[in-house]
């Protein structure tokens, strides 16, 4: 099942699996997919987050931290778009568009299996997260 919803930062394609983003964004196989959960208690029961690195990621917004492990996790802060996460364990995010391409609203709305409208707000696209690539002693921004 693919949503479509406005999320903490842009446009995006939400799914429990990652295959269905794979396909609508036509992105290659092995490149990795962000997953997104609704608090630090579910994070931390997906990884083992550094300790030296607890505090930033508890108080960073709008950031997706790649762990030790691989995975590339980002905890949900805004309101709105958290409770939409709750509903779920954790799922796999990933901006709207083709892999490459910038947003088209027509694209994304042809993809989608589930298109989640807010009363009151529009798609719009924005900035993506930052991301940052941390290990047991240092962090560094990729994006």
């Amino acid at each position: 099942m693919l949503y479509l919803a406005q999320t903490d930062t842009t446009v995006g394609f939400l799914s429990s699996q990652k295959q269905p983003i794979i396909n609508a964004k036509k992105r290659a196989q092995d490149k990795p997919i962000l997953q997104v959960v609704s608090s630090l208690k579910k994070l931390n029961d997906e990884l083992r987050v550094p300790q030296a690195f607890k505090n930033r990621i508890r108080r960073m917004q709008k950031c997706s931290f790649i762990y030790p492990q691989g995975a590339c996790i980002r905890v949900i802060h805004n309101k709105r778009h958290k409770e939409f996460i709750e509903r779920f364990h954790k799922l796999y995010s990933s901006s709207a568009n083709l892999s490459g391409h910038s947003f088209c609203i027509d694209y994304a709305l042809s993809m989608a299996d589930i298109i989640v409208y807010e009363k009151g707000i529009e798609f719009t696209q924005s900035n993506p997260s930052q991301i940052f690539k941390i290990n047991k002693q240092k962090i560094c921004k990729i994006r």
